[in-house]
């Protein structure tokens, strides 16, 4: 987060996203949502270049009536002042609100309350001592508390300027500060209005807009968005997105902001609207068609269970509402729908989503309704003046499929939503529990089967949802997107696969009596048809499931030699086949979607290059900063996805503000910007860096996890974003710093993987 700043110049350190690209690799237009930070904590920005200021507060210009001035104070300094203990923080955060007075003595030995600094005041008195109370309800223990500091600890660290938004009265001596504090102003919608800048500035701004359903923060073009986990009524009706239809057809990405001005709040559907303006706005003043700057990207980043997915469909939604709206402008017969409900390209875009979620997502520690891969969703708009803005199709990119959940799900997680879905009590009817064989005696009974007879969906204890989502209602709908975009042939491919994998989870493995004796060859327990119903539903034989499951072929001086697989081995194969095949499962999936929703040429206009007859937007919807309790080949991926994209956030946001300020004819000093290449390099330099280590260990006849984390410590260790202690080597852990923090990494299990 961000450290102190004076009321002489601001510093930005920010980073949610939604960020837009010239052709998706020159950056043109940005904005971005999630803290970020650079080297040592500190918040670099390009800065307006003044005299250098006091890291001291100067309380005589800043104090309020009756010399005292609102402050935050660390409760570190009342810890190592002794004037509290940790047993008695009753906050998790270390910041306390409150007001600083300083003292000073004169030639006679009585103390006199100074307004000033800590230089000496007028009578040449010098400050010593200064006492800060505090006034802060969400910490009762130190509440109404006074403490006396000397003025040594007023070093622009731990006690730090607070903004006017909540102090702006007088103080009454007659009236408790608590209530008069109740009464102030509300924090400004943007940040960047903020005269003081810094870690507990922002939260305490965000804190108060989010405790009164104010979910959405502006910090200049760049959006916040914090997580309500609950409806929030008459946050996106069509009222709210006819507000921001102006910034969809007058302004771009990157102007100056009026919306203190025009009243509109800070909204999701801002970034949408600018990122649709600066496309049409592009498109009018290009006449050649579609030029590098007409195409634009949103992205949108934040940690685990932050709320990217709903938002990307929030963005999404309102986009296809803007290219109804440029239909209906050139149509006298069109007619608005609100939801997208049609039979229009808009609605085969946005019934996408829930076939995605339902195969893609699943129930985490944080989330119950996780991403488990990354995606990049591509909305192609007519670029020609005849249908300019119409929404023409979509295409979907995937990455990183986290297949590891297949076979292993930490407690109180979940495997993905399909599983629980095709199982759930008023969900698929009884005749098609029969086809796939997931009723009692394998389709033969009419019991149906539930989450609790399969392993896949029983290993972590956990079966439901913690936000009142019933699997029976998302598996309706997921039927009624699915209805729109595969014939029933495929559906009933898709779901036999599924189910499949059901069964495949309780296949048992036994010693093959056939084998001669000593020898550790395998066999199928087929004795109570589980093996058969997973023959018959992948459409192969029992002999071949076995073949591939039990024995490896090993070709040699053209001879094909078979080798029997112990049943430890058997048991990874499985798993490899089960991840295989759900990995495939899934890619055809995206496939058939795009298929669906793809530009037809048909749509676009005749004697036109395709290139130039299109403009796109691109929503970036990728899985947050992962630290859990347990890191491990997972978290490294999903982490060094959202480090790159750290990276190429501050890159583009120094070399545009540096831009600005010259534009502006603002003299400013030359910095260098936070640059995380140190964190890069640990994990993807080609010769040192974790990845290419791992794929060395691979390599080997004889790799573990063990050789592999010893080559890790042997090659990284004298990178600055590395650390290992002795005791994590013994256990074989190490850490990464990160941008976003410290992280540690278990490799068990990373060779495998």
């Amino acid at each position: 987060t961000s450290t102190a700043s004076q009321s002489t110049y601001k510093r930005y350190s920010i980073s949610s996203w939604s960020q837009s690209f010239s052709n998706h690799s020159q950056p043109k237009n940005l904005t971005k949502t999630n803290f970020g930070r650079g080297k040592n904590n500190d918040d670099s920005f390009p800065v307006k270049k003044s005299s250098s200021p006091s890291p001291c507060i100067d309380v005589k210009t800043t104090a309020i009536p009756h010399g005292e001035t609102p402050v935050w104070i660390n409760i570190s300094l009342l810890i190592d002042e002794q004037l509290c203990n940790k047993s008695s923080i009753d906050k998790e955060w270390g910041w306390l609100r409150g007001h600083l007075q300083i003292h000073s003595s004169n030639s006679n030995g009585n103390d006199k309350f100074s307004g000033g600094s800590n230089s000496s005041d007028d009578n040449g008195a010098t400050p010593s001592t200064m006492t800060v109370t505090i006034n802060d309800p969400s910490s009762p223990t130190h509440n109404g508390r006074a403490y006396t500091l000397s003025t040594k600890c007023n070093d622009g660290n731990r006690i730090l300027m607070a903004n006017s938004w909540w102090t702006n009265h007088p103080i009454d001596s007659n009236k408790e500060l608590t209530n008069m504090l109740e009464s102030s102003n509300e924090p400004p919608g943007d940040l960047v209005d903020l005269t003081h800048l810094h870690e507990p500035a922002i939260v305490h701004a965000l804190q108060f807009r989010y405790e009164r359903d104010e979910i959405y923060t502006n910090t200049g073009s760049i959006l916040l968005a914090l997580n309500p986990f609950k409806q929030l009524n008459g946050l996106y009706t069509q009222g709210m997105m006819e507000l921001y239809w102006e910034e969809a057809g007058e302004k771009s990405v990157g102007n100056e902001r009026d919306d203190a001005e025009g009243g509109k709040p800070p909204h999701v559907y801002d970034v949408a609207a600018r990122a649709f303006g600066s496309m049409m706005r592009a498109l009018e003043e290009s006449r050649d068609g579609v030029s590098g700057s007409c195409n634009q990207s949103i992205l949108v980043s934040g940690e685990s269970g932050a709320g990217k997915t709903v938002t990307t469909k929030i963005i999404m939604r309102y986009l296809a509402i803007l290219s109804q709206r440029m239909v209906m402008a050139r149509s006298s017969t069109a007619e608005f729908d609100f939801n997208c409900e049609g039979s229009g390209v808009e609605r085969q875009v946005l019934q996408s989503n829930p076939v995605l979620e339902s195969f893609g997502n699943a129930r985490t520690i944080r989330n119950d309704n996780s991403s488990r891969f990354g995606k990049f969703i591509e909305m192609s708009f007519e670029a020609k003046r005849t249908g300019r803005g119409t929404l023409l199709g979509a295409s979907i990119y995937f990455y990183l499929l986290e297949k590891v959940r297949l076979v292993s799900v930490n407690p109180g997680e979940r495997n993905y939503h399909i599983f629980y879905e095709v199982l759930s009590p008023s969900g698929m009817e009884l005749e098609d529990r029969k086809r796939y064989m997931l009723t009692s005696s394998f389709g033969r009974g009419s019991t149906p089967s539930s989450v609790r007879d399969f392993r896949m969906t029983s290993m972590s204890g956990t079966f439901d949802r913690r936000d009142g989502v019933d699997d029976s209602d998302t598996y309706r709908e997921l039927r009624m997107a699915m209805d729109i975009c595969f014939s029933f042939d495929e559906q009933d491919g898709i779901f036999s696969v599924v189910s499949a994998l059901l069964h495949a989870s309780n296949l048992r493995f036994v010693s093959d009596e056939r084998q001669s004796s000593g020898s550790e060859g395998c066999a199928i327990y087929n004795l109570d048809g589980t093996s058969g119903a997973v023959a018959s539903l992948l459409g192969v034989t029992l002999e071949a499931l076995e073949t591939s499951l039990t024995a490896s072929a090993i070709e040699a001086r053209g001879e094909r030699l078979i080798k029997k697989l112990s049943i430890t081995k058997a048991e990874k194969a499985l798993e490899a086949l089960t991840k295989a095949t759900y990995g495939a499962l899934f890619t055809y999936i995206v496939m058939r979607i795009n298929k669906s929703i793809e530009v037809r040429r048909d749509s676009i206009s005749r004697g036109i290059d395709e290139v130039k007859s299109i403009a796109t937007i691109g929503v970036l919807d990728i899985f947050g900063f992962e630290s859990f309790e347990k890191n491990s080949f997972e978290q490294l991926c999903i982490n060094y996805c959202n480090e790159a994209l750290q990276q190429q956030f501050n890159r583009f946001v120094f070399k545009s503000e540096q831009a600005e300020y010259e534009r502006e004819g603002i003299t400013w000093s030359q910095i260098d910007f936070p640059d995380n290449q140190e964190a890069l390099d640990l994990i993807e330099d080609r010769r040192e860096g974790v990845f290419s280590i791992l794929d060395e260990q691979c390599r080997l006849p004889r790799c573990t996890d063990k050789t592999f984390s010893s080559a890790v410590y042997d090659k990284c260790e004298n990178n600055m974003n590395f650390a290992a202690s002795r005791m994590q080597k013994s256990e074989g852990r190490f850490v990464i710093i990160h941008y976003a923090g410290e992280v540690e990494y278990v490799t068990n299990g990373f060779v495998l993987k």
